[in-house]
């Protein structure tokens, strides 16, 4: 029979936000790499660009080979994609780039680490912000209207506020399964020690009635031996 190995909850969070993150930064050097076909993106710009978000990507790699429990995953993933998203954000010509942080935010909700979701919640608002606002006033970043901007800014306030709240309806709703199984454990443990007292107050009934009717037949035979001795006695006197 194979034997199954046990795998922590951990090592499952450091594997989906490794992978997403790989495919994230995947998909947007892809993109980028069109747009400098294309002439509006400078190879060398796209070089750098490129090298920031794969050496962390190699990082993760690395800490996951030694072990795959190693916290150093979750640093990486979260500093190493936001320096690389930050660097595509302000260079970016066009604004769709912020919704690339959209899937990263909710992969790293299984973390469950409310702090560690504002403070990249907060980071990617107030870069939206910024962004919009220069962009507003000094023109470039992919600014396309304020129609636009104020999209980009409520959709990311809203990803940022649903992602926290979601966190910690998970932890309330893992916290209340905990308890229904201790609750249930407990329960358990009670209703075995109520039947071994009942089969222990059966046995010394049993064993009660046992000697009863070992008493019984004791007497019975003790009778009988009278009766048999009377009979003889009788007969002989005939």
């Amino acid at each position: 029979m194979v034997e199954t190995k046990e795998i922590s909850e951990l090592t499952r969070s450091n594997r989906i936000a490794m992978l997403a993150h790989i495919s994230t930064v995947t998909v947007m050097v892809f993109f980028m790499i069109w747009e400098s076909v294309r002439g509006q993106l400078s190879p060398v710009y796209m070089t750098i660009a490129t090298v920031v978000g794969v050496i962390p990507l190699i990082g993760e790699v690395i800490c996951w080979k030694s072990n795959t429990e190693h916290a150093m995953i979750k640093h990486l993933v979260s500093y190493g994609f936001s320096l690389f998203y930050t660097i595509c954000l302000f260079t970016s010509p066009t604004n769709l780039i912020y919704v690339f942080v959209i899937p990263m935010i909710f992969v790293v909700t299984t973390y469950s680490d409310t702090r560690y979701l504002l403070l990249i919640n907060t980071g990617a608002i107030l870069e939206c912000i910024i962004v919009v606002v220069i962009g507003a006033t000094k023109g470039g970043f992919g600014y396309h209207g304020i129609e636009a901007a104020v999209v980009q800014i409520v959709v990311m306030i809203m990803v940022g506020a649903y992602s926290v709240l979601t966190t910690k309806v998970i932890r309330e709703n893992t916290r209340k399964r905990f308890t229904e199984v201790a609750v249930a454990v407990e329960e358990i443990g009670n209703s075995m020690t109520l039947t071994l007292k009942a089969l222990a107050e059966g046995k010394q009934d049993i064993e009660h009635l046992a000697s009863e009717v070992e008493a019984s037949v004791d007497n019975g035979t003790e009778v009988t031996e009278k009766l048999e001795k009377a009979l003889i006695s009788i007969i002989r006197s005939i």
